[in-house]
């Protein structure tokens, strides 16, 4: 069975001085975090507090540091970007294809598939995002939306070490959220839609892919959300900063057999 994860997102809020003050209360005894045994941890504030929260993290294993994006070249005159090569310095993960790098920066599948190996290249684990839009959900498309996602994202990548998040961008903003049914429906078919590329031990559960949900995850729902058969944690938005949401959710992962 893979281990659960936690992804916190912190997208772009707290400067370097907050995100270390949230990291080091998150490691606070009262969190209790140490007893987390089952369960990976993974942080991404901005790439500017990276590193310094890196340092905090180094206090407990078990718990690392992600980008939120990476570019897939790997050096040049590209102003601005920051490679997997360097960020393999400080982060074990990254995000490739997050809805918001898609909806507002214009990541088309053949970029976010450049991102995915340029990930693997460079030894770091993609978070590789998907997710259907409001117009592909109303007209009953979402398989097939995240199954061209997946084999265009994924085309040639090799069986690697790997988070596959699931987000309903439909939801996104509106107050909405995917009954559990729902979730577990998509996560099911995410899964077969995995094993028929990497075959079924490298995509449900004796391999290193990870299929994540994301989408309005607070303390009250993350065990919901993490106890679905095919699913193998959450990604946090908002609520990841607040340390002790952010804990909280972590503690109900963690308690899921």
């Amino acid at each position: 069975m893979n281990r659960k994860i936690v992804i916190g997102n912190w997208k772009m809020n707290k400067d370097i001085r907050q995100s270390v003050e949230c990291a080091e209360e998150l490691l606070q005894s009262k969190y209790g975090l140490d007893t987390v045994n089952s369960t990976d941890i993974v942080l991404t504030p901005s790439f500017l507090a990276l590193n310094e929260v890196k340092k905090v993290c180094a206090q407990r294993s078990g718990i690392y540091l992600g980008a939120q994006d990476v570019f897939y070249e790997p050096s040049g005159s590209y102003c601005g970007a920051i490679s997997a090569a360097m960020l393999s310095e400080v982060c074990s993960y990254a995000f490739a294809g997050h809805s918001e790098r898609r909806m507002y920066f214009g990541d088309t599948d053949e970029m976010v598939y450049r991102k995915v190996r340029a990930c693997t290249d460079a030894g770091i684990v993609p978070i590789f995002c998907i997710g259907e839009t409001g117009r592909a959900y109303s007209a009953g498309r979402t398989k097939a939306y995240l199954r061209y996602q997946i084999e265009h994202g994924l085309k040639d990548v090799r069986p690697c070490d790997m988070v596959v998040l699931y987000e309903p961008v439909w939801a996104l903003g509106t107050g909405r959220t995917p009954r559990t049914d729902e979730v577990e429906e998509v996560m099911c078919f995410v899964k077969e839609t995995l094993a028929g590329l990497y075959g079924p031990d490298r995509s449900a559960g004796q391999a290193a892919v990870r299929a994540v949900y994301a989408g309005s995850v607070c303390p009250e729902n993350a065990a919901a959300y993490a106890a679905l058969p095919h699913v193998d944690g959450v990604a946090v938005g908002t609520a990841s900063l607040c340390a002790q949401k952010l804990a909280a959710i972590i503690h109900a992962v963690d308690r899921v057999d």
